[in-house]
C-alpha cells in the first residue's frame, strides 16, 4: 500500500502548468469542471500524485479510468473490460491532497482542521464519539469524520449508510489515521488473506517529485 500526500500551498505557478500538462486527460477534464481555482488546483494535484503512483506501480498508459454505478472510479485493464488489479482512492481539501493505491480496495479522506459542526457531531457521532468533543478537540471530530468518508470510498455506499452502520460490521476493516500540521488524513482498507499487522506510512511530496 502507498499512502501520499503533497501541500497544495507550496506550488509554484509554473509547477501547476507543468502538473497540468502531465496529467491524463481524463483528469484534465476533471479539473476543468471546477470553477473555484482552489479546488481546480487541488484537482491538479491529486491527479498527478495518483497518477505518479500509478506509474510506480507499472500500471500502463495511457491510464484507462472508470467509475461504478455508485460513482467510485477504478481502472480498467488497457483495451480491455476487466478492472485492474490496483485499487486507488484520492482526496483534497483546503492546502493538501492525499492518494492510497495498493492491492485491496482503499478509501482514503483529508479534512483541514478547523471548528468543527457541533449540530453534526451531536446528530450522527455516537457517545463514546463525542467524548473527546466535549474537551474542545476540533481535530478529534476530524479524525473521526474522515474515518466515516474513507470507509464509504472504501465500500462504495453513501456516507449517510456509514453513519448508522455499527462498528462491528467492519471488522475487515483495517484503519490508518495521521495528522500533518493542519490536516487529518485517515485510510481505510480492506484486510486481505495475507495482510500483516505492519505499519502504513504516508509519505509527503512535493511537486518537484512528481513532474516527469
Amino acid at each position: 500500500m502507498r499512502v501520499a500526500a503533497i501541500r497544495t500551498e507550496d506550488i509554484t505557478v509554473r509547477q501547476w502548468e507543468l502538473l497540468y500538462q502531465q496529467l491524463s486527460e481524463t483528469r484534465r477534464r476533471r479539473a476543468d469542471g471546477i470553477r473555484s481555482l482552489e479546488r481546480h488546483r487541488e484537482s491538479i494535484a491529486a491527479g498527478a500524485l495518483l497518477e505518479s503512483l500509478l506509474r510506480q506501480q507499472g500500471v500502463p498508459e495511457p491510464f484507462s479510468y472508470r467509475a461504478s454505478s455508485r460513482g467510485k472510479p477504478y481502472l480498467d485493464g488497457k483495451g480491455a473490460e476487466t478492472r485492474l488489479a490496483v485499487h486507488f482512492s484520492v482526496t483534497h481539501t483546503k492546502g493538501l491532497a492525499a492518494v492510497a493505491v495498493g492491492e485491496m480496495p482503499v478509501g482514503v479522506d483529508a479534512e483541514r482542521i478547523r471548528p468543527y459542526p457541533v449540530k453534526v457531531a451531536e446528530r450522527y457521532f455516537p457517545a463514546a464519539e463525542r467524548t473527546d468533543l466535549a474537551r474542545g478537540d476540533d481535530a478529534a471530530f476530524y479524525r473521526v469524520w474522515t474515518g466515516k468518508e474513507a470507509l464509504a470510498k472504501l465500500m462504495d455506499i453513501p456516507l449517510l449508510e456509514v453513519l448508522r452502520q455499527p462498528e462491528a460490521e467492519t471488522e475487515n476493516i483495517r484503519r490508518h489515521t495521521w495528522q500533518i500540521e493542519d490536516w487529518i488524513i485517515t485510510l481505510c482498507e480492506e484486510k486481505g488473506e495475507m495482510s500483516g499487522e505492519e505499519e502504513t506510512c504516508i509519505e509527503l511530496l512535493t511537486a518537484g517529485e512528481l513532474l516527469l
